[in-house]
């Protein structure tokens, strides 16, 4: 059997890495490629597509169009995708050689809906892992309050929006529903809270949808002894650590500015324990969002 992933980037964001470690998982039992628009310089773990400046034109249009339909204005640019543009992987030799397609984040200009159709139409089986809410929303990557994914996206609250047939999200909507309605696909959430997100969309009606987490690699991600490791990270035996971890620690989904406020709360109840603890960030963006907590980072 031959499995080919498809995302958007082979390390760059959580479901890149998520997809290299299936990949590499699928590798031992069946024949699986990764197919990427951005690779790591000399690997030869992903098959990449050729024609960066074709990427970077696809790029640059959606954005474009998101721009004008959001009323020339920047705010949540980078939330919506409306896979307007994209590569037709159909076409490529480890698309024709592959028994089953598993994409994964497929935005930025990787795949456009007229592609997700192509790859329906092909009568391969198709699985979708979905790492945020966009494959059963209109064009938002995490819904937030809104709750019209359920019945039909509409006056999108993250666009600066118009009417009905203005909207972009109710457009983009109707368009997934077309490319859906192609073929059966497996919708799949790597954790039970998106599966079940999903199982309300009107978008993925008659489709299945289960949860698989990701996997991860119990050979390097095991307990060991906590003395040695500390030790080897140059943390003190005595010290109590909190490790706080996100791509993007400032981003507001991850939760960190909850954490310093019940940092902060906490201090003052146990200022003892307190000043005996430290907290760990991993991630790029944090800034300022820790000044004020009364413990070293």
């Amino acid at each position: 059997m031959k499995v080919l992933i498809v995302n958007t980037s082979q390390q760059t964001g959580g479901a890149a890495i998520a997809a290299s470690r299936l990949n590499k998982a699928l590798g031992s039992e069946v024949e699986s490629r990764m197919l990427v628009r951005d690779a790591l310089p000399g690997t030869d773990d992903a098959v990449s597509l050729r024609g960066s400046w074709r990427h970077k034109a696809r790029f640059v249009y959606e954005r474009g169009v998101v721009w004008l339909n959001n009323g020339m204005r920047r705010d949540n640019l980078f939330s919506i995708d409306i896979a307007n543009v994209g590569e037709d992987i159909t076409r490529l030799p480890e698309f024709v050689e592959a028994d089953i397609i598993h994409l994964h984040w497929i935005n930025q200009g990787m795949l456009s809906l007229d592609g997700i159709a192509k790859i329906l139409k092909s009568g391969k089986p198709v699985v979708w892992t979905m790492h945020d809410m966009w494959p059963f929303t209109g064009i938002c990557h995490y819904a937030e309050e809104c709750k019209r994914y359920m019945s039909q996206c509409c006056h999108c609250p993250q666009l600066n929006g118009y009417g009905r047939r203005a909207d972009l999200s109710w457009r983009t909507f109707c368009k997934k529903k077309q490319v859906y309605s192609q073929a059966p696909i497996v919708f799949v959430g790597c954790s039970g809270w998106i599966a079940s997100q999903a199982r309300k969309s009107a978008l993925l009606t008659g489709h299945k949808v289960t949860n698989i987490p990701n996997p991860i690699d119990t050979g390097v991600f095991a307990p060991d002894d906590k003395i040695k490791s500390r030790s080897a990270l140059g943390l003190d035996p005595d010290k109590n650590y909190i490790l706080f971890m996100a791509m993007k620690v400032a981003d507001p989904r991850k939760g960190f500015s909850l954490l310093c406020d019940s940092l902060k709360l906490w201090g003052l109840k146990y200022p003892s324990t307190a000043a005996k603890t430290e907290l760990l960030v991993v991630g790029r963006n944090a800034g300022t969002l820790y000044s004020g907590l009364g413990m070293p980072v």
